[in-house]
């Protein structure tokens, strides 16, 4: 690694956060250096925290195939791919997370809700994953059109997978979040990081043709499967004791009336652990 590439990757890294920083603020109809300093609004800085987190990873992604041998194609590549995933992560974080919770999350951050930065933070960093994926630039045989079309697809299994998998709360998880509740929100954050994990990995890679990238892709999704007994053998059982049902149980009661963090970061930290596990394996 030479000092032009390293000073490449500083300034485009640089310029990547400053773009994101100016696009979040209109997002969030507020300006992030006052939320921070002045208003010390705790659930802004969850957000941001999630949202420049999942814009390195987008960048990260990027800058793996900026390998032409030729500064001017590897800016032009950075920034098209780059800006255009940033774009894509604004996009998702005004207008999809409600495909996401069916729920005003933004307006609940700036009154200063917590759960729901939290929960905004996890879906930023799911959302980051899939575009990471989609523009990953080590892929080769792509291109715009394929990105955008592994993009949709892989928000479209993050939205359903998600939706489905909350039916298996006993809780109402709406509910739960708005009403301030932290415990509940990181395990949904957790469980949305742990699918956008299985996903970019499913959709990063050479692109062959359409038939291929995509049966790679159902394979990958195969490890949200094992979310399930995770969540109601390993986490309910086995470290909480508990007894084993298939639908809610001691977990649910946990989280929803007791509001235990440490049930809840533990499920969280579980989801995301045999994503990463499953997926580095395979």
């Amino acid at each position: 690694m030479d000092w032009l590439f390293i000073l490449f990757v500083s300034a485009t890294m640089l310029v990547m956060l400053s773009v994101a920083r100016v696009v979040n603020q209109v997002v969030m109809h507020t300006k992030t250096t006052e939320a921070l300093n002045e208003r010390q609004n705790p659930a802004i800085g969850i957000e941001v925290a999630g949202y420049l987190f999942s814009v390195v990873l987008i960048t990260a992604s990027v800058l793996k195939g900026s390998g032409e041998d030729d500064l001017l194609k590897d800016a032009a590549s950075v920034a098209a791919y780059g800006i255009g995933g940033i774009l894509f992560l604004a996009l998702v974080a005004s207008r999809g997370l409600r495909l996401l919770h069916a729920f005003d999350c933004l307006a609940a951050i700036r009154e200063g809700n917590v759960a729901a930065a939290i929960t905004a933070a996890g879906s930023c960093l799911a959302t980051g994953l899939v575009i990471a994926g989609s523009v990953a630039g080590d892929s080769t045989g792509g291109n715009a059109i394929t990105s955008i079309v592994f993009f949709v697809a892989g928000l479209i299994s993050l939205v359903i997978i998600t939706r489905l998998f909350r039916f298996l709360t006993a809780y109402d998880d709406e509910k739960e979040i708005l009403s301030g509740n932290v415990a509940a929100a990181l395990s949904y954050a957790g469980l949305m990081i742990g699918v956008g994990i299985a996903i970019e990995s499913g959709i990063n890679g050479d692109f062959v043709d359409y038939p291929s990238s995509f049966m790679s892709f159902g394979k990958a999704l195969l490890v949200v499967l094992a979310f399930y007994p995770i969540r109601q053998l390993l986490v309910q059982v086995i470290l909480l004791g508990g007894k084993f049902s298939f639908y809610g149980g001691s977990l649910d009661v946990e989280i929803s009336r007791d509001r235990n963090l440490n049930v809840g970061v533990i499920e969280a930290t579980t989801y995301i652990a045999a994503a990463i596990l499953v997926t580095q394996l395979s």
